[in-house]
């Protein structure tokens, strides 16, 4: 397998360079992310193995908007925004939960069916004309994706498939469907979300930061093989001497079913716009899924997934994935918090990118794009 040169890419213009600090902090610029991103995009709500069971349901918030996603009697999946019909009173308190076949508003106990449809509504029998179903709760797109959940706000929204572009066939082989859950951390994170996703995009800063990782994934053996519209990504190359990701390096589970001899000896981390971290490895799943609570602030969802059969097995144990990764977060999160204090001063000016940092241009001309009319504009230093 031969090394990757990060110079051979040509990508990157000779000027470019990152986000100018504002892009991190003003929350004005946060607030048009969030409309004109994860409000108008298919927004990844986490795994289907969440709420397996028809009644269990969890709740998602981005920006202004709560959204339902439960599995109904007919097992498929559906989103609703949380707000009663009645005069809006928000239904599901609760992350995570299982009803009994309905919903009930806690204020007027208008009632509704799994499939959002209201079933009962006290007292309004009595008013004149009023029909139960033209006062279903407000849907909300919903679909799945090698079991992950997506929801799109927007009204006007295309399928998912056309948002995804290439990325189910480059994960086919991977049977990400099947797999099931078995580790999760979440993490508050004092960080704009784009600096979060721009450092998982880059390992140039793994030598430095994550001294055990680069052990056994050197940052030099890789390569960005994939680009679209609304994702990319790339590998990183398994040591001679270790099998996966994990606190020895060593793997105590079959590989993935399907897979290739270069996927037994590779890690390939994609960002599927705009909240999904996507990291295959050999034998496991990890996944991460990104919140964006203020300019500085980000809630973070880390989860690992295993192929059931394997999990079945009476020696079967996620910690080594679980704990190797946990502390490689952790360091994540730390420098990602000083570059947010950074990015966040008077004197902060950009810098030029190197070719180990394309993929973070291209996900900075993302965001640009999908805030219409703005521009990269580097403010001068103040004497």
């Amino acid at each position: 397998m031969t090394k990757y040169n990060y110079a051979d890419s040509r990508r990157l213009p000779a000027d470019a360079s990152p986000l100018a600090g504002h892009y991190y902090t003003d929350p004005a610029i946060l607030q048009e992310e969030v409309e004109k991103i994860f409000q108008s995009m298919w927004t990844c709500a986490g795994r289907e193995d969440e709420i397996p069971e028809p009644g269990d349901y969890i709740t998602r918030q981005i920006g202004n908007a709560n959204v339902i996603i439960v599995r109904g009697e007919d097992r498929k999946v559906r989103a609703f925004y949380n707000n009663c019909r009645h005069r809006g009173t928000r239904i599901c308190s609760e992350p995570s939960g299982r009803v009994k076949g309905s919903f009930q508003c806690p204020y007027h106990a208008w009632t509704y069916g799994l499939d959002g449809q209201l079933i009962g509504a006290p007292h309004m029998a009595e008013v004149e004309n009023f029909d139960k179903s033209k006062f279903p709760l407000a849907g909300v797109g919903c679909d799945v994706w090698a079991g992950h959940i997506f929801f799109n706000l927007d009204p006007n929204r295309k399928p998912l498939w056309e948002q995804l572009e290439k990325m189910p066939k480059i994960m086919e082989r991977f049977n990400l469907g099947d797999l099931r859950r078995a580790g999760r951390h979440a993490y508050d994170i004092k960080a704009n979300w784009k600096l979060i996703v721009e450092n998982y995009s880059e390992c140039y800063h793994c030598p430095l930061i994550h001294p055990q990782l680069n052990r056994v994934t050197n940052y030099l053996n890789g390569g960005n093989d994939a680009m679209g519209a609304n994702f990319n990504g790339g590998f990183q190359i398994i040591g001679d001497q270790f099998s996966t990701l994990t606190v020895k390096g060593k793997k105590t589970r079959p590989y993935f079913k399907g897979i290739t001899k270069d996927d037994q000896k590779r890690v390939y981390y994609y960002v599927i716009y705009p909240n999904l971290l996507l990291s295959v490895h050999p034998d496991y799943l990890m996944t991460h899924t990104l919140w964006p609570k203020e300019p500085g602030v980000t809630y973070v969802v880390c989860e690992w997934h295993f192929d059931p059969e394997v999990m079945k097995r009476s020696d079967f144990d996620p910690s080594d994935a679980v704990g190797f990764w946990d502390m490689t977060n952790k360091q994540d999160w730390h420098v990602c918090e000083i570059s947010q204090l950074g990015v966040a001063s008077k004197g902060y000016i950009p810098g030029p990118f190197t070719h180990q940092e394309e993929l973070l241009y291209e996900f900075d001309r993302f965001v640009l794009d999908r805030l219409a009319g703005r521009t990269n504009r580097k403010p001068a230093l103040a004497s």
